[in-house]
């Protein structure tokens, strides 16, 4: 904005333009940046295809099973299963789905994948044209190589959609307020982004209430966004309407986690112990060097009251992935320190290798061993057998198999002849009552290993 346009005063100016960002250490060039932001993305999504055809797991296998793998492209709409739907991904995924008549986990995890390796290269490109060619790539390292990262962007669930408006939301916004206009497209693309991203996660709310709080400290910009805002929260919510409901409707037990605070700084900053030890001071010191900036103060505080809320309140699900949308603020700050000490980049290399050697062996793992049990389920039905598994077993098999009982009662077993458990914790009461009525077992290699109980004997191949 101005200092002459109407009802402004000169000495407004100051207070009505976002303070600049610290002045750019070897600001990339155009090119510069757009190669970085590229070969980011490039990168992330080679990464994230190592072993993309691995097994669904326990959410990701919900979620094509109940919302996407479904007769009508309403579903997604107007169901909803243990908090799994995440909506407007959920009706992407449905798209694809339609376009495609696959299930294949390939086929499902090119949108997730596309999603995150976008989010990457574009918060690459972003930091490079302010900070510099090695900032933007160190944004991009840390972001995409982060363990919350590698799991989520390349699962069938839509964290990788969240993040991706998370990051582009958020430039739209910076670049409004720190421009001497506010084009009417600009606004409505900021608008836009950040309701697709509260009608892919409940998250994305959160995300606009940072934007609230670094913005809170300017009445006249505050006022003219909170309609704004207003707008983006209810067009996002709009369409997740029946789900939502049903999801607040749920009733859940409440447990208080001690650690959950520490657990969620723990992931964000390198969910490695090698990783975190790199990252963390790296970040503390970039917000070091913003603690004179009101906006990051404000922001700091809101971030910090939402996750303390979730920590006292206690919600049956919760977990640090939720948060996920603050991974690239992270990654901002590390890339800050380093624009200023690239010296300081050898930490972040230190960091990045240490997540990825780690993960690198069970990317390709199967997490649960559901694809295996659902074939000895289909085979049962072949030879006019009953198969039943036990409680959420159901669930994990959802993208492979619907086609069973859920036993949730030992009586229950008596009227099966296949009982398979393919999702941990089990329930330990009802696995010892099958172990002891049926004859013959059989373990179902995975990450998270299973059995299988049967009156007859059982092998893994057909």
């Amino acid at each position: 904005m101005t200092a002459n346009r109407a009802g402004a005063r000169p000495e407004d100016a100051p207070r009505l333009r976002a303070a600049p960002a610290s002045p750019p250490r070897g600001a990339a060039t155009a090119l510069q940046a757009r190669g970085a932001g590229a070969a980011m993305a490039a990168g992330a999504a080679g990464l994230y295809c190592v072993g993309w055809g691995r097994a669904f797991g326990w959410d990701a296998s919900n979620t094509v099973g109940r919302f996407v793998a479904t007769p009508s492209l309403l579903d997604p709409f107007r169901r909803q299963v243990s908090f799994n739907n995440q909506v407007l991904f959920s009706a992407l995924e449905h798209v694809v789905f339609s376009a495609t008549g696959s299930t294949d986990e390939r086929v499902m995890r090119v949108l997730p994948i596309a999603f995150g390796a976008a989010a990457v290269g574009f918060l690459a490109w972003a930091v490079a044209c302010r900070q510099g060619l090695l900032a933007g790539m160190t944004a991009g390292v840390v972001l995409g190589a982060n363990p919350l990262a590698l799991l989520e962007f390349r699962e069938a669930r839509g964290y990788s959609l969240l993040v991706l408006c998370a990051v582009v939301g958020t430039w739209l916004l910076v670049g409004l307020e720190e421009g001497d206009r506010q084009p009417r497209g600009r606004v409505l693309a900021c608008c836009a982004v950040m309701a697709v991203g509260v009608g892919t996660h409940l998250y994305g709310l959160a995300v606009l209430a940072t934007h609230a709080a670094a913005l809170s400290g300017d009445r006249a910009r505050l006022r003219r966004w909170l309609p704004r805002w207003a707008a983006a929260g209810a067009a996002g919510l709009a369409p997740a309407t029946i789900p939502v409901t049903r999801a607040l409707a749920h009733r859940q037990f409440r447990t208080f986690r001690p650690l959950f605070p520490l657990r969620v700084a723990y992931d964000l900053l390198g969910g490695q112990p090698l990783a975190f030890l790199a990252l963390a001071p790296l970040a503390l010191i970039g917000l070091w060097t913003l603690r004179r900036r009101r906006p990051v103060a404000a922001t700091l505080g809101a971030v910090a009251v939402m996750i303390g809320a979730a920590w006292l309140l206690g919600p049956e699900f919760l977990y640090s992935r939720f948060f996920i949308w603050l991974l690239p603020a992270v990654a901002v700050l590390v890339a800050l320190t380093v624009a200023r000490r690239p010296a300081l980049a050898a930490l972040v290399l230190v960091a990045v290798g240490a997540q990825v050697v780690t993960a690198l062996p069970e990317l390709g793992e199967d997490q649960f061993p559901n694809r295996v049990a659902a074939g000895l389920v289909a085979r049962a039905k072949l030879n006019g057998s009953r198969p039943c598994a036990i409680r959420s077993t159901a669930t994990t098999l959802a993208a492979y198999t619907q086609d069973l009982t859920i036993v949730r009662d030992p009586a229950q077993l008596d009227g099966c002849d296949l009982v398979v458990v393919a999702e941990g914790p089990f329930d330990a009461g009802l696995v010892r009552s099958a172990a002891q009525r049926f004859p013959y077992s059989l373990d179902l290699p995975a990450e998270k290993p299973g059995v299988a109980f049967s009156r007859a004997p059982l092998t893994l191949k057909g």
